[in-house]
């Protein structure tokens, strides 16, 4: 089970290196927001990212995902209307973690915690299992759209706010 979290949080990082975002709970990404807005927000995004590259122990990883669901929130929210659409579409992704952000959060601490004791690593697995239920889903996405979608809100980052998204 240990191991479908952490892969689970790799898929997580990888929609973000895709350029995936977060928006309000309207469901809508912004649409012709600020552009300067949008690109604080992405620079935001690549500095969490950048903080969690390069780390040893996956389980620091979970550090991290607070800050970047926030990012990512912002980013939603300031969504210009040239990538309006394919925001929308990392919406529909990562608007379920944002909203499971302090549960993430909770789960993170309880693995740290339980080291790798397995008993204790599924106690608290078990005890996050709506949490678990979304990883789930996560695993079963399309992720062809996804990349096409990330790559060209990657492009947008690094050509209007000089923000690299990607690995």
């Amino acid at each position: 089970m240990y191991k479908r979290v952490l892969g689970t949080m790799v898929l997580i990082s990888g929609l973000a290196l895709a350029g995936a975002c977060g928006d309000d709970s309207s469901g809508d990404a912004g649409g012709g927001a600020n552009s300067a807005s949008f690109c604080d927000a992405a620079k935001q995004v690549s500095e969490v990212m950048a903080a969690g590259s390069g780390v040893a122990d996956p389980t620091a990883l979970f550090d991290q995902l607070p800050k970047l669901m926030d990012a990512y929130a912002a980013m939603g929210k300031s969504a210009p209307a040239e990538i309006d659409k394919e925001m929308g579409m990392m919406m529909e992704v990562l608007k379920p973690l944002i909203d499971s952000k302090d549960d993430l959060a909770k789960l993170a601490d309880a693995m740290k915690e339980a080291g790798s004791d397995p008993a204790k690593l599924e106690a608290a697995m078990k005890d996050a299992s709506g949490l678990m239920a979304t990883m789930d889903s996560l695993e079963a996405l399309d992720e062809g759209e996804l990349e096409v979608a990330g790559k060209k809100v990657q492009d947008y980052a690094k050509k209007e706010c000089g923000v690299t998204l990607e690995s």
